[in-house]
């Protein structure tokens, strides 16, 4: 969620195998305030997954931090933090589910924070995340963000678009938790965002079901699943807020929840 500084040109995966060449100060320029920091670091790895520019970078305060596409998604040194409110905010809501969904999810924090809060061995946890390449050098590379409990066999991956996989699932869910990056133009995130996928979310949850997602605080009333559902549109109506503060962002972010009607 912040930039990285450098002016460096990087490519842009668009729709398709077609890249869009941008340079990275370009878009520095064109990113809201909200996501941009004033901290770089030592490169450590980086290069092009399937649909990400990805960059881990060692920083002397926050320790090891994933950037991608020049915005950082996450700091070794406060990480637990963010994955922790983004599951208690859902677990507020919902205590004791027994089939959770993790849109997103590599590294493997929102999965470490959800098994030290329930009981894992009576809920099933599927983890869907569009790339794969990238998700197996997180795996490798931020083992220090959970215990393993991607290796846990009980646990279901599936690689594909999560949007897609909303869309097309049968099965429902107690819980769903988006650990997605921000709306952002060029980023594949971005198609998380959308009425249509609210309304998938909807389909998705079981009565009395909850999904969990992140702001922006500034620009938390005019997301997209915040007004769709402050005009009562689709199935998910009880909302609920809770600001955090992450230094490694340096500022506070906002944690949300929608929680499905009990029919």
């Amino acid at each position: 969620m912040r930039n990285l500084s450098g002016g460096q040109t990087i490519l842009f995966p668009n729709c398709g195998r077609a890249r869009l060449v941008l340079q990275l100060e370009y878009l520095l320029h064109m990113l809201p305030e909200c996501y941009s920091t004033s901290f770089t670091g030592f490169p450590i790895k980086k290069g092009w997954s399937d649909f990400h520019y990805y960059e881990f970078v060692q920083h002397s305060d926050f320790g090891l931090c994933l950037f991608l596409d020049g915005v950082l998604q996450s700091a070794e040194s406060d990480q637990r933090i963010y994955h922790q409110k983004l599951v208690r905010a859902a677990l507020e809501e919902h205590p004791n589910p027994s089939e959770v969904l993790i849109v997103g999810g590599a590294g493997g924090g929102v999965l470490h924070q959800l098994r030290s809060l329930i009981d894992f061995r009576r809920c099933k946890i599927v983890v869907v995340d569009i790339d794969e390449k990238l998700f197996d050098i997180a795996r490798r590379t931020m083992r220090s963000w959970g215990d393993n409990e991607l290796d846990d066999p009980s646990v279901e991956i599936v690689f594909a678009n999560g949007r897609d996989y909303l869309q097309n699932v049968e099965r429902t869910f107690d819980m769903i938790i988006l650990d997605v990056g921000d709306p952002l133009p060029h980023t594949r995130s971005n198609d998380m965002y959308s009425a249509d996928v609210l309304r998938d979310l909807g389909h998705a949850l079981r009565s009395g079901g909850v999904v969990s997602f992140h702001t922006a605080p500034e620009h938390t009333l005019d997301h997209i699943f915040v007004t769709e559902s402050l005009h009562a549109k689709g199935l998910l109506r009880k909302m609920s807020h809770f600001l955090t503060d992450i230094p490694s962002f340096e500022r506070a972010w906002m944690f949300n929840t929608l929680k499905k009607q009990v029919l």
